[in-house]
């Protein structure tokens, strides 16, 4: 079987190739994955980093944004649903000639447009998959609104990161089939820590990883930690739009010598940044137009052996399953109550440490998804093998060395 992807996220090895580097050691199939030459990282211009060997092949193609008119300059959509690919792209996918073509794409994307447009026309015989993150039910203004439309149209199967995702598109109208598949995490990148690495007196320390942004929800954090004794400390990883703010507000509550800032990392520098922590919080609440869609610091945490805790809002229940790790967004009080509770019972911390780590082993290491996605292809390509709208039980592979 021949699979081509388009996959901005495959710019960085461990943060998308090394899935379909899985998933190639798996099957030994032909696979090849388009991503652009730069692309946007809320703000960071990365370029396609230099990968160990891997059994998939990329290939770089030249990624265009046109200017971004007035009205989308508040919104997300500035930031990448308005770029697509010279004619390469084309080339690419007629020369090729794929069985499966998989956008790791939003729908509403001009890329996705682009592609299964274009796979229509070169590639006619190949089945197109969709990968959709989406878990917010809103009505999208044109020219997204016919962006979808017309993707959807032309795809064979959606694989869905969560139960809210699948929701939205049987809200759309879709009635093809949809795999539910979950985001994956490099296992072998994320590890614990080494016993000896453990320092007696370092401060308990509560981090979150991730955007700087109004729905990301910091700001109750940080109210949550001035309920909290002072020996214990912050860490924000990231970087966003909010940030000014949030360091205004760190100053006027008092938490200067409590609470850090490290601004943007880049990937290779997380695990590092998780060993810093003694537990991560993802205090997300929603929006009009935003759910939390996957929790990604939240499973790379629990890889690490780090406890998660999370509000219950969008898939972080999905991502996390104990309701004692939950707390309603917005309620800085309750919070606090979680944090404490989980400081003062060591024990409970290292089952969840151990419990995290084998849970994000067993559903979210690349292996496993590069498992689930072997199976949906082949599915995509027998239209009559009938177990659409779940995946069956996958045997639990060891995690790829």
């Amino acid at each position: 079987m021949k699979v081509l992807a388009i996959s901005h996220t495959s710019i960085s090895y461990q943060a998308g190739m090394v899935r379909y580097d899985a998933l190639a050691r798996l099957t030994k199939w032909q696979i090849k994955v388009i991503v652009p030459h730069r692309w946007n990282q809320y703000g960071h211009w990365v370029k396609p980093e230099l990968e160990p060997i891997s059994e998939a092949q990329r290939s770089i193609c030249r990624l265009f944004t046109p200017p971004i008119p007035q009205v989308f300059k508040r919104g997300m959509a500035c930031q990448w649903y308005l770029s697509f690919y010279g004619h390469l792209l084309a080339r690419q996918i007629r020369d090729f000639q794929p069985d499966i073509l998989d956008i790791w794409e939003e729908p509403w994307s001009l890329m996705a447009a682009q592609a299964t447009d274009l796979c229509r026309k070169f590639a006619p015989h190949c089945r197109i998959v969709i990968e959709t993150e989406q878990n917010c039910i809103r009505l999208l203004p044109p020219p997204f609104r016919w962006f979808q439309s017309n993707t959807l149209k032309r795809c064979d199967m959606a694989i869905a990161r969560s139960k809210g995702a699948a929701d939205r598109l049987r809200f759309l109208g879709w009635q093809k089939p949809i795999r539910l598949i979950g985001n994956g995490v490099n296992t072998v990148f994320f590890q614990p820590f080494h016993p000896s690495e453990y320092e007696h007196d370092h401060p308990f320390t509560v981090g979150y990883v991730g955007r700087l942004a109004p729905e990301k929800g910091v700001d109750t954090l940080l109210h949550a930690m001035t309920r909290l004794p002072d020996d214990i400390h912050c860490i924000l990883i990231g970087a966003g739009p909010q940030e000014p703010f949030l360091r205004r507000m760190v100053n006027r509550l008092g938490l200067s010598d409590r609470v850090q800032f490290t601004g943007y990392l880049p990937f290779s520098e997380l695990p590092a940044a998780y060993r810093q922590l003694s537990l991560l919080a993802m205090p997300s609440r929603e929006t009009a137009t935003w759910r939390e869609q996957f929790g990604r610091s939240g499973a790379e945490a629990m890889a690490c052996g780090i406890p998660a805790i999370g509000s219950r809002t969008g898939s972080i229940p999905e991502l996390l399953c104990e309701e004692g790790l939950l707390f309603p967004p917005d309620h800085p009080e309750q919070l606090a109550q979680l944090i404490l509770s989980l400081r003062i019972n060591r024990e409970k911390r290292k089952y969840l440490a151990a419990n995290g780590r084998s849970r994000t082993v067993q559903r979210y290491s690349w292996w496993q998804i590069a498992c689930q996605l072997a199976e949906s292809f082949e599915a995509c390509l027998d239209m009559n093998s009938g177990n659409w709208m779940g995946l069956k039980a996958l045997p639990i592979k060891a995690e790829m060395k």
